[in-house]
């Protein structure tokens, strides 16, 4: 009888283990996936970047061209006729009135071509100048041009500039009196001649 009854309670005991079994099977099979929810898509405003402002423009000022001036010219023909007016002269008639015409026509030359204005570009164009002139003349041409405008036509001017009657008398007989003593008068005149005397330096 114990047995019987010891066989039932394993038997009950058995359907109980499995039936408890089942049930947990049943629910891990059956309860609903939790899965896990996607986070929530977040959207990220677009930052707005603060607009550039715009720099206002500078005016495109245009590089200033510089200006060279030009050096005048000086006519190498007309420099060589005056060099020539200064030969044969010495030992003629009328010697020291010639004398005169020709220191008349040195500062006559300064005095048109306003020398005294000349720039450091202008003065090496005159030497320029004068050196061609002066190639010009023949061997005895230059050195009589040397002799008389240093002995005589060259005193004749720088005196007249320190006293303007040391030489009135020969001006007024070679009818160049009045002329002479205009240019005197000149305020620029001894800047002239000064300017085209260190010209005229070089070949003499």
């Amino acid at each position: 009888m114990k047995k019987k009854i010891s066989i039932c309670l394993a038997l009950v005991l058995a359907l109980a283990c499995v039936a408890c079994g089942d049930d947990k099977e049943q629910t891990a099979t059956t309860a609903p996936d939790t899965a896990t929810e996607a986070p929530a898509e977040v959207t990220e405003e677009p930052v707005e970047e603060p607009e550039e402002t715009a720099e206002a423009e500078e005016p495109e000022t245009e590089p200033e061209e510089e200006t060279t001036e030009e050096a005048a010219s000086y006519d190498v023909d007309e420099l060589a006729a005056l060099f020539k007016s200064f030969t044969g002269i010495r030992g003629t008639a009328g010697g020291s009135l010639k004398m005169c015409v020709v220191a008349d026509s040195c500062l006559a030359y300064a005095q048109e071509k306003e020398l005294y204005l000349a720039s450091e570009a202008d003065k090496e164009g005159l030497k320029s100048a004068v050196q061609e002139a002066f190639g010009r003349l023949k061997k005895k041409q230059q050195k009589e041009f040397q002799k008389n405008i240093n002995e005589d036509a060259m005193p004749m001017i720088t005196d007249s500039f320190q006293d303007p009657t040391a030489y009135a008398g020969e001006f007024e007989d070679s009818g160049l009196g009045e002329a002479w003593n205009a240019k005197l008068d000149d305020p620029h005149i001894q800047d002239d001649w000064a300017v085209l005397w260190e010209a005229l330096f070089d070949v003499l």
